[in-house]
Order: C-alpha cells, then structure tokens, then sequence
C-alpha cells in the first residue's frame, strides 16, 4: 500500500493508513504527543511527485489524536533517494538536510511521522533538528523493514 501511495500517486491511502497510525498509537503508547511533524520533502522532490507522502500520513494520524499537525521541518539540502544507498551512505546523505522552522516549544511532546523505516537515519536526523529546539521527540512510520544493505 505504501509503495501505491508513494510512486503510483494514490493519495487516498493516506487516510486509511494515516488514521491507522494514529489510532495505533493512541492505544499502544503510554504517552501522549502534544503535536505532530510531518518529516519533510526536499521543494524538488515534492515538485516531481507532487505531494509528500509523510505529511499526508501525519496530517491523517492528527486527526485520529485530535492534536495539531505542525510544519516545524524543512529539507533546504536536497538529497539522494535513501532507498538507493547502504547503510553507511543513508547516513551521510540526510546529516543536515533538514533545518528548523517554528517558534519556540520546549518541552513539547511531537510525534515525528514519516512514510517507511529503515535504518532509521531520515527520522534520527529530522529528530536531532527537533530535539536541538527543545521537543521531546517520538516517532513513528507507516512500515518497518529490516533490510540493511
């Protein structure tokens, strides 16, 4: 389903799969977000797809935690796709392409959202930025896959 959303352009998974995160974690977790971010596309990667995939996933899952979704993250460095690199080159090809863009929030719980996990260095990168800025930072993606090159 994920991969329809992403490349074949079927929007309309989003908000089966965005309520589903959210609901999830409204009954798994013990703790309560405060706010959700959407982990960001870089303006030439939304432009060649047309929409960010993480955002309409978040902006689904807000709902279903009845919070605000907010657009703290921006990705001014463009990047290679990550599904593309191994492991170590995943790291180095997202360290500091995301930049913080919102007013102060210390101490706010913000649930971190993007589309798939993998090795995790997109949502540590993007939770860096957040937590530097005083968030408490959780995250969560639509789909794991263990697959490390």
């Amino acid at each position: 389903m994920l991969h329809r959303l992403k490349f074949e352009k079927r929007r309309s998974l989003a908000r089966p799969l965005g309520r589903w995160l959210g609901e999830l974690i409204a009954i798994e977790t013990c703790w309560e977000p405060e706010l959700v971010v959407p982990v960001p596309l870089h303006r030439q990667r939304l432009a060649e797809r047309g929409y960010n995939q993480a955002f309409l996933l978040a902006r689904f899952a807000a709902q279903a935690l009845q919070i605000p979704l907010r657009l703290l993250l921006i990705k001014p460095k463009p990047t290679l796709p990550q599904s593309s690199l191994s492991f170590h080159r995943r790291k180095e090809n997202i360290y500091g392409a995301f930049a913080y863009r919102g007013g102060p929030l210390p101490g706010r719980r913000a649930l971190l959202i993007d589309d798939i996990y993998s090795t995790g260095a997109t949502m540590q990168e993007a939770a860096k930025v957040l937590s530097e800025e005083g968030l408490i930072v959780f995250g969560a993606a639509a789909a794991y896959t263990p697959r490390i090159y």
